[in-house]
């Protein structure tokens, strides 16, 4: 029955072997003792069968069989030592702090130590066991002596989950109740039975940490084989709760996807898995997560001073990945955040990594280091995103107006339509700052349209500005909607105004991505009476491709070339010249940013056809603007 159960035994570790190492789950640090316990459960139950078989011969000598026993025996108390290791690191992971095992490793050397010299002392005077003629095991004297040896491994896991029960993952304690069952159940058959089944047993115990474990590795990414962006958010809610000293390094790979392209989908994973498989040993204390896509953080103790992780991090970064005989140098940007006791939240911790690398990637660097000025900032936007999301239309935002005078017809003839948002104090915040993450939030649709139809009730309700026409800052979200015109139709005819009044501005950098839908769109808007104007033309990507295809009605040259027309030659050459192009092209051509009567009169005299500036007048809410128009518009 024994041979039986150590065939069993056998069988069961191979399965293991295959599942554990062909999935690759041997790549995270927490497995390393498991794979020690596979190697030593395999030693031990070829070594039982090896005993049983080599009692059968007569002519071999005693001693080999007393060897043999001998072997098992150690092994079998070395295997569960490493076992109690592994629980212990299971228990203990989240701290990532080596020397929390150091008591463990040094408690485990000494009993092991202990049990070598009662084993050593038990093959002359066989106080502990004897072998039978068939190879079984005879009890000696003291044969209760190693039970009570291997008593002070259950207690050290059985302390360490005391210990650290607030933090404690459930499945430890349940892989601990199920491993005693089992050797309960070697126990069992060995009173019964007088048969040993232990090799059977510990197999089963394997099997249990496979499943408890590593086949909790569902956690672990389907290509690189690390731990996922769950699991890293599991661990950091644990770390978090368990006051460890600790920090986080967020990495974005910028260039995985020209690796995919250019070696294809299969090399391109291999490359991955191959970065993933090195960042996830680059730090003794540390362990790697693979987020998605070609994100990955990884957590280190930062209570070890003896190392620099930036250091260590940014050379592994710089150095080539080698892939099919070819080097890849890779792009990236890295983020770091150091834990405070202040911080409970996974969430706001990561957030704070994603905001870091995003001023990084803004400001084309490879490491930013979350600061309290980034914290500062990050608050702010914060603070808008809520603010733009609670506040009303009505209450929290408000068009002011700024004026354009036509040097064709000697009046203010247009108004660009600008946006504010209130404070709650009655304070505004400009939209420099609001509106860039209104886009990228998706809260700029909704504010467009108050804009639209704000602009079109001041238009329709205030005779005073019956001559005016509107310019609307238009993002390219509405500008590529199918849906938009109809909209816009809608709105415009319910105030009974001319869609002549309406003209859109937009700027070069917004529509590049999408020019072709663009254009589309626009020519069907120009022929329902809409026009456009180029915006900030001068400034960034300013090239002539979308003058040329776009049905524009007017280019406004940006502040940058005409605040400088008095003393830079070479802007006012500019000035002239593209005056001059865009009028032979049938274009309008309005300059931005007057703001003193000599540069009025230069640009005049340059033959612009219309000026917007602080000189003439600053934004204003509405009730200023009929004034003004009173004012400087008399007949």
């Amino acid at each position: 029955m024994e041979t039986i159960g150590n065939f069993l035994a056998f069988g069961i570790l191979l399965l293991i072997s295959i599942v554990f190492f062909r999935t690759k789950y041997y790549l995270t640090k927490a497995s390393e003792y498991y794979r020690i316990c596979i190697w030593l459960a395999f030693a031990t139950s070829i070594l039982s069968t090896a005993r049983l078989e080599v009692a059968r011969f007569s002519f071999l000598p005693e001693w080999l069989v007393v060897t043999i026993t001998t072997v098992e025996f150690f092994l079998v108390f070395v295997l569960t030592s490493v076992m109690a290791l592994y629980l212990t690191s299971k228990i203990t992971e989240h701290l990532l702090v080596e020397n929390t095992l150091r008591f463990a490793k040094g408690f485990l050397l000494v009993t092991s130590a202990i049990f070598s010299i009662v084993v050593i002392a038990n093959i002359p005077h066989r106080f502990i066991f004897d072998i039978a003629s068939d190879g079984s095991f005879i009890d000696g004297a003291f044969a209760f002596l190693p039970y009570i040896i291997i008593i002070p491994q259950f207690t050290l896991v059985g302390a360490y989950c005391i210990k650290y029960r607030k933090t404690l993952n459930k499945k430890v304690l349940f892989a601990l109740v199920e491993a005693v069952l089992a050797i309960a159940f070697s126990f069992a058959i060995k009173l019964a039975y007088d048969v040993s089944v232990l090799a059977l047993a510990l197999s089963l115990i394997q099997l249990i940490f496979l499943l408890d474990f590593q086949r909790q590795k569902m956690g672990v990414n389907s290509i690189t084989k690390i731990n996922d962006g769950r699991t890293f958010f599991s661990e950091l809610d644990r770390r978090i709760k368990s006051n460890s000293n600790f920090k986080v390094y967020l990495i974005w790979l910028e260039n995985f996807s020209i690796i995919k392209q250019n070696y294809g989908q299969k090399l391109g994973d291999e490359a991955l898995y191959r970065f993933a498989f090195s960042l996830d040993r680059l730090f003794a204390t540390g362990t790697a997560f693979h987020m998605y896509g070609t994100n990955f953080t990884i957590v280190v103790d930062n209570s070890v001073t003896d190392v620099n992780y930036t250091e260590k991090l940014m050379e592994f970064l710089n150095t080539e990945l080698i892939l099919d005989s070819t080097s890849i140098k890779l792009e990236y940007t890295v983020s770091e955040h150091t834990w405070t006791k202040e911080e409970s939240s996974t969430d706001a911790f990561y957030e704070k990594l994603e905001y870091a690398a995003g001023v990084a990637k803004e400001n084309r660097q490879k490491f930013v280091t979350y600061t309290l000025e980034h914290e500062i900032a990050r608050l702010r936007k914060k603070y808008l995103i809520n603010r733009m999301q609670t506040i009303s239309s009505s209450e929290g935002f408000e068009i002011w107006f700024q004026p354009i005078y036509s040097n064709l017809q000697n009046r203010f003839s247009s108004v660009e339509v600008l946006l504010r948002m209130k404070e709650k104090n009655g304070s505004f915040i400009s939209p420099a700052e609001f509106i860039p993450i209104a886009e990228k939030t998706g809260q700029i649709n909704n504010i467009t349209w108050f804009v639209i139809e704000q602009t079109c009730y001041a238009l329709a309700e205030n005779p005073l500005l019956d001559d005016l026409r509107a310019s609307i800052n238009l993002p390219m979200t509405q500008l590529v909607d199918p849906s938009f015109e109809d909209k816009l139709n809608s709105i415009v005819d319910r105030y009974k105004l001319s869609h002549q009044r309406i003209s859109f501005e937009f700027t070069e950098r917004v529509i590049l991505d999408d020019l072709d839908v663009a254009e589309r769109n626009m020519r069907r808007l120009v022929k329902s009476g809409y026009s456009f104007y180029l915006d900030d033309f001068g400034v960034g990507y300013s090239n002539f491709n979308c003058v040329l295809r776009l049905p524009l009605k007017t280019v406004k040259l940006d502040m940058t070339l005409t605040s400088t027309v008095e003393t830079l030659t070479e802007n006012k050459n500019l000035v002239c010249i593209l005056t001059s192009l865009f009028h032979e092209m049938g274009l309008g051509v309005v300059a931005e940013g007057a703001e003193s009567a000599e540069q009025v009169e230069l640009l005049r005299s340059y033959g612009v056809d219309g000026i917007q500036g602080y000189y003439f007048a600053k934004p204003m809410p509405l009730k200023s603007l009929c004034a003004f128009v009173k004012k400087h518009n008399k007949a």
